[in-house]
């Protein structure tokens, strides 16, 4: 496809995950935020944090539950 036709071939904008947001959504979710939580504070998408907290190891609390 060409842009002659109208339409584009540009990817969309895409934000790398620095280390330094990796270790904040470890640390937001080791204190208790849930998955989602986490997503919107960071300003990423909620697969986005899951992928992060398995990639490092942490374990998963199962959906629904919060440490209070």
């Amino acid at each position: 496809m060409s842009d002659d036709q109208g339409i584009s071939e540009r990817r969309p904008f895409r934000s790398r995950i620095t280390a330094r947001t990796r270790a904040e959504a470890i640390e937001l979710y080791n204190s208790g935020l849930s998955a989602l939580d986490v997503a919107e504070q960071l300003g990423v998408g909620k697969s986005t944090v899951l992928k992060i907290l398995k990639h490092e190891g942490v374990t998963v609390r199962p959906r629904g539950k919060r440490i209070t």
